[in-house]
């Protein structure tokens, strides 16, 4: 359900109106209720998907981090130093100083992106991807027993319409030799009785009716 939900919700903001109602009419536990194997690869595909998004913000706040310690390393070798005061108000001096000034400052926006980063989307990412794990998890072996169970009542169904299908031949045989006996039945019957009326006629005299 979570991660359906979620599927829904990135769908509807990155495909047209649509389109988005037409993938949204199948119904995992209706329409594709017999695809388990395509669904269970669709979910891999998307923890696979948020894993890759996790690691790549993690490389990202790393390079961040990394780029402004560079920055500030930067400005530490080449400050100026043993600077004479006279020297200091040159406006070459002062035009380098306010240059390696600024290192600090980019350095500063780049630690508060990588900050940015990791409090609102790499832990954010960990949670979904840990919650939808575990929430995968326990759907797959849920449909897991429930595909077992399918599998054992295909196997039990199979097996009563086998003998199904052997008492109904049964049956028919038994019916078919039912009706043969009576027609037999029936037909001794006849002749009994034609015998009987015979003899009786012979034994009549002659005239009698």
């Amino acid at each position: 359900y979570y991660i359906t939900n979620n599927l829904s919700s990135s769908l509807k903001k990155t495909v047209s109106p649509a389109a988005f109602n037409v993938m949204t009419e199948l119904n995992w536990g209706e329409t594709l209720w017999d695809q388990w194997d395509r669904v269970q690869e669709h979910t891999d595909h998307g923890l696979d998907f948020t894993k890759k998004c996790q690691d790549f913000v993690r490389d990202r706040i790393k390079v961040e981090i990394d780029y402004a310690k560079s920055l500030r390393g930067l400005k530490k070798r080449y400050k100026l130093k043993n600077i004479e005061d006279d020297t200091a108000n040159f406006s070459t001096i002062k035009a380098y100083n306010v240059f390696l000034a600024q290192l600090d400052l980019i350095a500063r926006d780049h630690e508060i992106v990588a900050e940015g980063l990791q409090e609102k989307v790499a832990e954010r990412l960990k949670a979904v991807h840990k919650e939808t794990t575990n929430n995968r998890k326990n759907l797959c072996n849920t449909a897991n027993q429930l595909q077992h169970e399918y599998k054992e009542w295909q196997v039990s169904l199979e097996r009563n319409q086998q003998k199904y299908e052997k008492a109904a031949k049964r049956s028919r045989c038994g019916r078919s030799s039912f009706c043969s006996s009576k027609r037999r039945y029936e037909r001794d019957q006849g002749s009994s009785r034609k015998v009987a009326i015979t003899d009786e006629l012979q034994t009549r005299p002659d005239g009698e009716i």
